[in-house]
């Protein structure tokens, strides 16, 4: 298992790419359900993280 902390910016940019051009193939769902998912995870940690005033970009990646 990859270190999350590690992964590169221009890493996460070229899967947001993907995503979108997956957005439109039926075959994608369930990994669009699992990105999702995902997502709403990194986001609940970063609104705790806002809430304790220092947001650390590297935690939620």
């Amino acid at each position: 298992m990859l270190n999350q902390n590690s992964i590169p910016m221009a890493a996460l940019t070229e899967l947001a790419r993907l995503v979108d051009k997956w957005r439109s193939q039926r075959h994608h769902r369930r990994v669009l359900a699992m990105l999702a998912e995902r997502r709403k995870d990194r986001e609940s940690r970063q609104r705790v993280q806002e809430i304790r005033g220092k947001v650390n970009h590297y935690a939620y990646l």
